[in-house]
């Protein structure tokens, strides 16, 4: 099959925009990924801090709250806020991103 050189630019123009979408969306995964293991491993550090040998000896005016059994619901909710905003924020980047991104390929004539 022959392509002309019109439709070889426009074939080369989309499988570009293409491969460029799919390198940003697979950042954005890992990105995602990345930043809940971070959330994970938070939660965790403040769920075994009260294990750490020599805690008592780090007490001091603003620390010394996080510290205490009473506060870590509230640490917990705050963690998982922040990880449902971060998600939140990556799905509107992205289904921004998709509206605005129109392939060469995939134009259609809206015209009745």
């Amino acid at each position: 099959m022959k392509y002309d050189t019109d439709s070889a630019l426009n074939e080369i123009t989309r499988r570009k925009d293409v491969l460029i979408y799919n390198k940003k969306r697979r950042k954005i995964t890992e990105l995602a990924v990345a930043a809940g293991i971070c959330a994970v491993l938070l939660v965790l550090s403040f769920m075994n801090m009260n294990e750490l040998v020599g805690v008592e000896g780090i007490h001091s005016v603003y620390g010394s709250f996080l510290l205490s059994d009473s506060v870590g619901g509230y640490i917990l909710v705050g963690v998982l806020c922040f990880a449902a905003a971060v998600v939140i924020t990556l799905l509107c980047l992205r289904k921004n991103g998709q509206k605005d991104r129109k392939l060469p390929g995939d134009e259609q004539d809206s015209t009745l």
